[in-house]
């Protein structure tokens, strides 16, 4: 079950880190140097990226504790 919901979650975290910095580029592009919308695509690129690292970490901790205790939850 811990598998499938792994390579369900991973190609869609990735796709929407992906569609998240895409708009959040577009927003820096289209601030016209308002400092507001400037933070707000910068909060916006940031939060994609925190995002990932929270799916790629928690997916490698998964790993971990498969590995450590001999389950099959991530494919191993």
């Amino acid at each position: 079950v811990v598998d499938v919901v792994t390579k369900i979650a991973l190609p869609l975290a990735g796709t929407a880190a992906v569609i998240l910095l895409i708009i959040a580029g577009y927003k820096m592009i289209t601030s016209r140097g308002n400092p507001d919308k400037l933070t707000d695509a910068k909060e916006m690129a940031t939060n994609a990226i925190i995002g990932l690292v929270f799916i790629l970490l928690s997916v490698a901790i998964l790993g971990l504790i498969s590995s450590v205790f001999n389950l099959d939850i991530v494919g191993n």
